[in-house]
């Protein structure tokens, strides 16, 4: 498991703890302000002024808002008086901190979203006849370059935020999603997609993304990279119609060059 799989895990993780807090939390304020208005409805014998005096805590501890009508039941400085004001503090107070953790559970939602793959995905119906590159390795990045080069359309999905902020740096556009998942092809628009590439240095998550792919679009183009000979052939069972392994492609990529300058140099 990589880096990048760890930072996902560790996210989700986080996020689930503090919604489970947040719950936690809400549930228990909620529990203290009925108990509280509990306490003081036994004294003032009205739910109303209980009620609305426990609410207004959160802005004067000692419910300053309904001082008036409180007094009209409870006599000041008297045991029943000292008790409202403890229950009132304690209620104030868990409210206060409630409110705090709402809002930095909301900050943390809002820092957690990626507003620019949000932003791809709101924007994907203007993407046709695109290519859909399926992970950020060395061969795909002199793919990106040769479709920039040649003003093809295309995205680049990558489950790694930190190559997302590459992309992006390189002036591409990035998707920070899972590509074997079928939501993410989906979010990239492979309906109106002409190629998908799956480049990553990982075989498996390769041979997934080709499956998806050609579950969600049957005459879809698909380019697979394997690391290894074996699988190449797993790679067109599965509906890739090209399967390249990175170090052949080199060898021949030398062998050509090496054959045009012997050829310039006999002329």
């Amino acid at each position: 498991m990589g880096g990048a799989d760890l930072a996902n895990i560790d996210q989700e993780e986080t996020q689930e703890t503090t919604t489970r807090l947040l719950l936690i939390f809400l549930i228990v304020t909620i529990a203290v302000t009925i108990c509280s208005t509990l306490i003081i409805t036994y004294f003032v014998h009205n739910v109303y002024v209980a009620g609305y005096y426990t609410l207004s805590a959160i802005f004067g501890a000692v419910g300053t808002n309904q001082g008036d009508a409180l007094a009209q039941y409870v006599t000041t400085f008297s045991a029943p008086f000292d008790i409202i004001v403890v229950v009132s503090l304690i209620d104030g107070m868990l409210k206060i901190v409630a409110i705090g953790f709402v809002i930095a559970a909301v900050i943390n939602l809002i820092l957690s979203i990626d507003i620019g793959s949000r932003f791809v995905v709101i924007s994907k119906n203007r993407w046709k006849n695109h290519v859909i590159i399926c992970g950020y390795s060395l061969l795909a990045e002199r793919v990106a370059i040769e479709l920039g080069g040649k003003k093809i359309p295309f995205l680049v999905i990558d489950r790694d935020p930190a190559k997302i902020d590459e992309i992006n740096e390189a002036g591409f556009t990035g998707l920070h999603e899972d590509f074997t998942s079928d939501a993410a092809l989906k979010n990239a628009s492979i309906e109106t997609a002409k190629t998908v590439m799956f480049l990553t240095y990982n075989d498996y998550d390769n041979l997934l993304g080709v499956i998806t792919a050609r579950h969600l679009k049957n005459d879809i183009n698909i380019i697979a990279m394997s690391s290894d000979s074996s699988t190449v052939t797993k790679m067109h069972r599965a509906g890739a119609g090209l399967c390249v392994i990175p170090e052949v492609l080199t060898g021949v990529e030398i062998g050509e060059a090496i054959t045009n300058k012997a050829g310039r140099g006999k002329r």
